[in-house]
């Protein structure tokens, strides 16, 4: 597949209404993802290369949300759903697949929540009143 077609013409309403109702059994996903693809094609507009788009322009774009101060999990985020939309674009012929190689970033895997040691736990259970 060649880029022939430019990005402008796949970035139109109708394609973008059709990836959503692709993921439509996923409405949470499909949500969040057309919030990430809509960021992603605002900030295409001032790219030199808008109009043909490449991988380095997803590189670039991760950098940028990384620079921007996004956290590590919202750029993975941003990331799987330009990598999904572009794979999606790819399977119907609109556009070819230029997230493939994009690596997506690293999450943080721990709960931000902090959760009691065993020993502060006893300490806890220590000092119930039990004679009742």
């Amino acid at each position: 597949m060649t880029n022939d077609i430019t990005l402008a013409q796949t970035l139109d309403g109708a394609t973008l209404d059709s990836f959503l109702l692709y993921l439509e059994d996923m409405p949470n996903t499909a949500k969040t993802y057309k919030s990430c693809i809509k960021r992603f094609k605002l900030w295409l507009k001032d790219q030199p290369d808008a109009q043909q788009p490449t991988t380095n322009t997803v590189r670039r774009y991760k950098e940028d949300l990384t620079k921007r101060g996004y956290k590590p999990n919202t750029v993975h985020l941003y990331m799987v759903a330009i990598k999904q939309w572009f794979k999606w674009l790819e399977s119907i012929g609109k556009y070819p697949n230029i997230a493939q190689y994009v690596k997506s970033g690293k999450v943080n895997r721990k709960s931000p929540k902090s959760y009691f040691e065993a020993a502060q736990v006893k300490e806890i259970l220590d000092q119930i009143d039990q004679t009742t």
